[in-house]
């Protein structure tokens, strides 16, 4: 399963997104579908009037299943 960040090169930090974005350290917003990163970067730009930053870069991710356990192991009771 792919997922889709927004990271300012200049810093580090990722996007929260939002009509107001804030920049975090600790990660930021996930996008689930690239359209909809585009659609907030559209919007963005249209709302304020500005160009997308240079630095700014989409930051394509992949999760993968590792492991699977039943979810009771997490709790030290047996059924």
């Amino acid at each position: 399963m792919k997922f889709y960040k927004l990271r300012d090169m200049s810093n580090g930090k990722y996007s929260t997104g939002g009509n107001e974005p804030k920049w975090d350290e600790d990660g930021g917003k996930v996008w689930m579908k690239l359209k909809d990163l585009k659609g907030h970067l559209t919007m963005w730009a249209e709302n304020n009037k500005a160009p997308i930053s240079p630095f700014w870069e989409v930051i394509e991710m992949e999760v993968t299943e590792v492991q699977a356990y039943p979810a009771v192991a997490l709790t030290g009771k047996k059924k």
